[in-house]
């Protein structure tokens, strides 16, 4: 997934998006690798936000998504120990992005259509 994820220049990759059905994500950001495997989003902030966002299955398409800025996750390393990581930011919306995938959810299903959406 690495790999894939590098020849793409991604930040993030689902293992559905490459055909696999397990629950495993990796993201790659500020120089530092993430491999989760069954993660789960166990905290959200109230704060919301909307940025735009791609991904790796539709090239070239951006759009606006609504997203909480904090989250914690809760998922395994590569090694199957447990960990718990509190992200915002960047981070917070690859990891929302990532377990999406996973639960079936694609990005352009949170697409926020509203030109008054940006503004908030």
């Amino acid at each position: 997934m690495l790999e894939t994820l590098n020849a793409n220049q991604g930040l993030g990759l689902a293992a559905p998006q490459i055909g696999s059905s397990v629950r495993l994500c990796v993201i790659k950001l500020d120089g530092k690798t993430f491999i989760l495997i069954n993660p789960e989003l166990k905290a959200r902030s109230w704060g919301k936000e909307i940025l735009e966002e791609g991904c790796l299955s539709f090239p070239s398409k951006f759009i606006l998504v609504k997203r909480n800025k904090k989250v914690t996750v809760k998922a395994m390393d590569k090694n199957g120990k447990p960990l718990t990581i509190k992200a915002e930011g960047l981070l917070s919306r690859a990891f929302q992005h990532e377990i999406d995938h996973l639960d079936g959810v694609l990005f352009i299903s949170r697409e926020i259509k509203n030109k008054l959406a940006k503004k908030k």
